[in-house]
């Protein structure tokens, strides 16, 4: 039985793999005792977490904007460039983690 939870988790973790579109088939609930009601509703879940995850952007958050609100331009530019770069692997001497 799928609990709110697990539904939350199998959308993000799908969401995350780049798998969201595998709950917009019934493929994944054949084995569910989830009636059509149920399925559609997870479906919609579904489609909401990835527009969250696909949207959401720390620049534009409430957050980020404490964090800059008392720091100098520069910092803040500074802070702009690091948070839009693409992320970085770290190493251990020239061995990728």
């Amino acid at each position: 039985m799928l609990t709110k939870r697990k539904v939350l988790h199998l959308a993000l973790a799908l969401t995350k793999a780049g798998d969201s579109d595998l709950l917009k088939g019934n493929s994944l609930f054949t084995d569910q005792a989830l009636n059509v009601d149920d399925r559609e509703r997870v479906k919609e879940i579904g489609r909401i977490v990835h527009d969250l995850c696909q949207d959401y952007s720390y620049i534009r958050s409430a957050a980020y904007g404490l964090e800059i609100s008392t720091k100098s331009a520069s910092v803040v530019d500074m802070k702009a460039k690091m948070e839009s770069a693409p992320a970085r692997k770290r190493t251990v001497i020239g061995q990728p983690l």
